[in-house]
């Protein structure tokens, strides 16, 4: 059987209407339909198999309906930019995300880390990219005590994944900070604390 691209099987089943060795199946059709296809093609004599195109048109349809996404380019080259509606939605929730927080009034329950370190976290920019401003404040929070590296990424307001690339493995290399389990680095309650404190 001759190899078309996904463009070319959409123009022949396009032109034709219907083929016998073509399928279009979109995203609501159950995996049996699927398969039913992929049986009929193996035992249907001197087929020789045949394509199934799979689409998720429909929803895209739907979230360009909405203006949520705005299509671009043609067939195969085709792709998608946030619409007009979802600018909007980001650009409205935006301006109220990027206010800068309130300075703790209160320390919060379960932490012994004082309110001015804590108040210095508060005012850093919601996207700080200065690393020895807030490798400084990770190093000041660490020397408290040892800290998982979920309890700095709530501190900090950032992602686990994200403080722990950007700041806590280069804090380590750097030798600034270092595991509390250094013999077993994917110890469950692995925790960073800096070389000064006692673990």
């Amino acid at each position: 059987m001759a190899e078309y691209t996904a463009q070319e099987l959409f123009e022949i089943l396009n032109e034709s209407d219907e083929c016998a060795w073509i399928e279009a199946k979109g995203i609501g059709d159950s995996a049996a339909s699927v398969m039913e296809t992929v049986c009929s093609y193996a035992n249907e004599p001197g087929l020789g198999g045949g394509y199934i195109l799979m689409s998720i048109s429909a929803d895209l349809r739907e979230l360009k309906g909405y203006e949520l996404l705005i299509s671009k380019g043609k067939g195969k080259a085709t792709y998608y930019v946030p619409g007009s509606m979802l600018v909007n939605t980001l650009n409205t929730q935006g301006d109220a995300l990027s206010t800068q927080p309130p300075a703790f009034s209160t320390q919060p329950p379960d932490t012994e880390i004082p309110l001015e370190i804590l108040n210095e976290i508060a005012s850093l920019r919601k996207k700080e990219h200065n690393f020895g401003k807030v490798s400084d404040l990770i190093l000041k929070v660490c020397d408290i005590k040892p800290m998982i590296s979920n309890e700095i990424a709530l501190i900090f307001n950032k992602r686990e994944d994200y403080i722990r690339r950007k700041y806590l493995n280069k804090l380590i290399v750097e030798k600034k900070l270092r595991y509390l389990y250094p013999e077993m680095i994917n110890h469950p309650n692995q925790a960073y604390l800096t070389n000064s404190k006692k673990a």
